[in-house]
């Protein structure tokens, strides 16, 4: 029995560790969908990169009676290629539909998207279109416009994973200092500016915060033991290295 918990525990942290590489790697295919139109000619498009925003969200597959069924649960900050408009548009929010989940009365709005080159749906609610994840590295002040003059009271938190605007949707982003970026806040989303000195788009440092959470869940010991390997091969920047720090010596007090 207790072999059978260990070899579980550490396939788990490889499922974790292997989930987050997809959004290192970046595999340029699962940006493109190639399909057979209605007069049987092939033909591909282009899809939306779009952030998975809730702590953890859950991709669905559609049934045969139009229902969907669970198929995986991610977590925040996944990179999720979304099946753009009609007409081709990647700066408007792709088309989605009301759709009811096995077991459910109620329809809620779903978008289809692509993951490890498969599609599915997940709730329009939990994705920002359009967008790549990146994480803060020091807390700041949060603007509601791209100018000096628009500071606010509300901050965000060092470590926080956010949803940066790609610069090509209609002049989201500002080069010289700011940079539009939705994050969560008491259990909502808000689009604001932040100012690009504490952004970081290294994907180790992104792969870490998704990892370091881990540590805490995790009670299998090797399977903790494996999670601080993946970490010290991790090339973070050097706020993400105190975090890390921080985190394996509360794990060795408590050997």
């Amino acid at each position: 029995m207790r072999k059978s918990i260990l070899i579980t525990g550490i396939l788990t942290v490889a499922m974790i560790f292997t989930a987050c590489n997809k959004a290192k790697a970046e595999n340029g295919d699962e940006s493109v969908a190639s399909f057979v139109d209605e007069k049987g000619k092939a033909k591909s498009v282009n899809l939306i990169p779009s952030v998975l925003f809730y702590p953890e969200g859950s991709l669905w597959t559609e049934k045969e009676d139009g229902s969907l069924a669970w198929a995986v649960t991610l977590q925040a900050g996944q990179t999720l290629y979304v099946y753009p408009t009609k007409d081709g548009s990647t700066s408007e929010i792709t088309e989605s539909q009301l759709m009811k989940r096995e077991g459910k009365k109620d329809e809620e709005d779903y978008t289809k998207v692509r993951y490890d080159n498969k599609d599915y749906w997940v709730n329009s609610s939990l994705i920002v279109p359009n967008a790549v994840a990146n994480i803060t590295t020091d807390k700041g002040i949060v603007y509601n416009e791209a100018d000096i003059a628009s500071t606010s009271s509300s901050k965000v938190k060092a470590g926080q994973i956010i949803a940066v605007h790609n610069s090509d949707a209609a002049g989201d982003v500002d080069s010289n200092s700011f940079v539009k970026v939705t994050f969560r806040a008491d259990k909502n989303y808000r689009e604001v500016y932040l100012k690009n000195e504490i952004i970081s788009d290294k994907k180790d440092d992104l792969l870490a915060i998704r990892l370091l959470p881990k540590l805490g869940t995790l009670k299998n010991k090797v399977a903790k033991a494996e999670v601080i390997s993946n970490l010290k091969e991790l090339n973070v920047s050097s706020f993400i290295k105190e975090q890390i720090a921080e985190q394996i010596q509360q794990f060795d007090d408590n050997q």
